[in-house]
C-alpha cells in the first residue's frame, strides 16, 4: 500500500466505495469517505464517525482477519453494528493488501439483547460462490465487525464478548456463499485474527518524524518494527525490537497496539511489523507510504 502525508500531525483516513470481483476479490475504486444510507441524509444530518472494521488478508495470511478504522458519514444516531457491518460491504480497506468477501449491501437489521447481537442480512450480501473454507472465513469477517463495534462504541464492556446470530432475509440457519451453512449463533474466533498487523490508517507524521503502529493479536515472540528506505537502493535504516513475548490472555481479542517513533528525511518508506508466533511461524505485515517535506 502506498501513502503520501505532508505536514504536521497528520492522522491520515483511507477507505473507497468498493464492489467485487466474482471470486471475492475487491476492485479498486476512487478514494473518499463511505456514505452510509445517504439518501436519508441531508444538510446537518450529515455525521462523520470511525468505526472498526475486519477485512481478509492475502498470500501468507489469506485465512486471516484484519482490522482497521473507517471513517464513515451517517446519522448522528445511526446503530454502530450496522454502521460498521455496512462499511465492511461498502467499504476498501486503506491497505490494498486486505479484502472483503461480502457484496455491497444498503439496507441491515440489527438488534442487541441478552448478549446476542442479531444482524438481518439481504440475500444478496453472500450470493457470491466461495468454497467453505472461504465462506467460513468471511462469516467470521463479519461475526468479529459486529463484535468490535459492540465493543468499540461501549455496547458491551468487561470480558464477555456477545455471541452473533446472522439471518438471510429474515430466516435462520440458511446456506450462505453456497458451502457453509449458519448455525444459530457464533462467536469472534481468536484464531482467525491475524497475529500481527500495521496500522497505518493511524500513520502519523511531523515534520521529519514518522509514528507508525502495529498490532499483536496471537502469542508471538520477536516482535520487531523495520523502517527501509526505498530511495535509491533499498536500505534498512531502523529495526526496533518490541521487547515482549506475548501470551494469549495479554492479546485476547482486541491485540496489544505497539507503537514507535522514527526520525526519517522526505523519502519513500518501507515499514514492516514481523514476529514468529508459537509454532515457529514467521508472521509479516507492511506498507509503503511516502513522507513529503511538510509545507
Amino acid at each position: 500500500m502506498t501513502q503520501t502525508v505532508v505536514g504536521a500531525g497528520l492522522a491520515v483516513f483511507l477507505t473507497v466505495v468498493a464492489c467485487s470481483h466474482s471470486d471475492g476479490t475487491p476492485t479498486t475504486t476512487a478514494g473518499g469517505t463511505v456514505d452510509l444510507r445517504s439518501d436519508r441524509l441531508t444538510g446537518d444530518q450529515a455525521w462523520q464517525s470511525v468505526v472498526p472494521v475486519c477485512w481478509t488478508g492475502n498470500g501468507d495470511q489469506a485465512q486471516r482477519l484484519f482490522r482497521e478504522p473507517v471513517r464513515v458519514r451517517t446519522s448522528a444516531t445511526a446503530d454502530p453494528i450496522e454502521s460498521s457491518v455496512m462499511a465492511m460491504t461498502q467499504a476498501q480497506p486503506a491497505d490494498t493488501d486486505y479484502g472483503s468477501m461480502w457484496s455491497p449491501i444498503t439496507s441491515l437489521g440489527t438488534s442487541f439483547s441478552r448478549g446476542v447481537i442479531t444482524l438481518d442480512l439481504p440475500s444478496t450480501a453472500v450470493s457470491q460462490s466461495l468454497d467453505a473454507d472461504r465462506a467460513e472465513l468471511a462469516v467470521q469477517q463479519m461475526v468479529h465487525t459486529a463484535v468490535a463495534a459492540a465493543q468499540s462504541s461501549g455496547l458491551v464492556t468487561g470480558g464477555d464478548l456477545p455471541q452473533v446470530r446472522i439471518l438471510v432475509d429474515g430466516e435462520s440457519g440458511q446456506e450462505v456463499f453456497g458451502s457453509y451453512s449458519l448455525p444459530d449463533k457464533l462467536s469472534a474466533d481468536p484464531a482467525a485474527l491475524a497475529g500481527v498487523s500495521l496500522e497505518p490508517e493511524r500513520l502519523q507524521v511531523e515534520p521529519g518524524v514518522l509514528t507508525v503502529s502495529g498490532r499483536v493479536t496471537d502469542p508471538v515472540h520477536d516482535v520487531e518494527l523495520t523502517v527501509e528506505s526505498l530511495d535509491g537502493e533499498a536500505e534498512v535504516l531502523q529495526r526496533m525490537a518490541v521487547n515482549q513475548d506475548y501470551s494469549r490472555a495479554e492479546t485476547a481479542m482486541s491485540g496489544v497496539e505497539v507503537t514507535r517513533t522514527v526520525t526519517l528525511e522526505a523519502g519513500t518508506y518501507r515499514v514492516t511489523i514481523t514476529a514468529t508466533d508459537a509454532d515457529g511461524k514467521a508472521l509479516s505485515d507492511d506498507f509503503v507510504v511516502t513522507v513529503a517535506e511538510p509545507e
